[in-house]
């Protein structure tokens, strides 16, 4: 459609679902305004469902530091969880900012996938439910990187030592 979807971010859930989540301006002709979508896969990263908008308004991906100089930025990472039951994605929005200003804040979505779709995107003040998504979510990765960094701070085993001759 010659307008631009970008920056996707990648994580696959314990069960397998594949998730995507990425900067999209599929609804502006213009390719300036910016929604956050995201997509999943539950047959390995084969095919991919309908995106589903994230972010609960488009927002000017023209509003960044950079635009002062032509070279408008926001930022080269989205970050995404997956579990199970649902996603948090974490992106860049500029709802705020303006082109004077060029504020930028991080904006979070929880997103509730069942285990097929249809997938529905849950309000950023809804109930106690998405607060302990939240922190389920926040509970995974934490405990992903405590993982990965245990893994990095263990001794490579030591190759068995060779006999030489005397």
């Amino acid at each position: 459609d010659g307008t631009a979807q970008y920056l996707p971010a990648v994580a696959v859930a314990p069960d397998g679902r594949v998730d995507v989540v990425y900067y999209d301006r599929r609804d502006d002709p213009n390719d300036v305004m910016t929604e956050v979508s995201l997509q999943s896969s539950y047959d390995g990263g084969k095919t991919f469902g309908h995106s589903l908008e994230v972010s609960d308004r488009a927002f000017d991906s023209d509003v960044s530091p950079g635009s002062v100089r032509g070279m408008p930025d926001l930022g080269d990472r989205l970050g995404l969880v997956s579990v199970n039951v649902g996603v948090l994605a974490m992106w860049t929005d500029t709802r705020a900012g303006t082109r004077q200003n060029n504020k930028q804040d991080v904006a979070r979505a929880v997103v509730v996938i069942p285990p097929t779709p249809p997938w529905r995107r849950v309000a950023h003040d809804a109930a106690p439910v998405v607060a302990a998504l939240g922190a389920l979510l926040a509970a995974a990765a934490t405990l992903r990187w405590l993982l990965w960094r245990r893994r990095q701070r263990e001794p490579a085993a030591t190759p068995p030592s060779v006999p030489t001759g005397s």
